[in-house]
């Protein structure tokens, strides 16, 4: 990863198609100032290399998701993901729709939560 790229999560919301409209309304008619959203990091409990990251949306209307992510697997987007304090999350896969736009959302990151999560899973990540 390029410094200065965001990590972009492609996700399967199968099972989720409200966070999957959600993000297809923000693409078409994102409030000027960023939608509202908190994130959280944690590190799952049974297995310290396992991250969550915790996403609601307050606006435009309340939605909940969580991603779970192997740290190990994941290193080199997590470090990414504190240096560039957002992460960028779509239900397409990009890869297929290079001739179209595809709904994207960004959230930030907190990056000190984030760094400490990765610690905890005792990876090496810098700010």
């Amino acid at each position: 990863m390029q410094p200065g790229q965001s990590v972009l999560l492609v996700l399967n919301l199968t099972a989720r198609p409200d966070v999957e409209d959600l993000m297809r309304v923000m693409a078409a008619d994102n409030p000027a100032d960023g939608a509202d959203t908190v994130t959280r990091w944690r590190v799952m409990a049974a297995a310290d290399t396992v991250a969550r990251l915790e996403v609601a949306w307050l606006e435009p209307v309340y939605t909940e998701l969580a991603v779970v992510l192997d740290a190990d697997d994941h290193r080199e987007a997590l470090t990414a993901a504190v240096a560039d304090g957002r992460i960028a999350l779509t239900a397409t896969d990009p890869a297929g729709s290079l001739d179209a736009e595809f709904p994207l959302v960004a959230v930030s990151t907190d990056g000190a939560s984030l760094t400490s999560l990765t610690q905890q899973a005792a990876l090496s990540c810098r700010r």
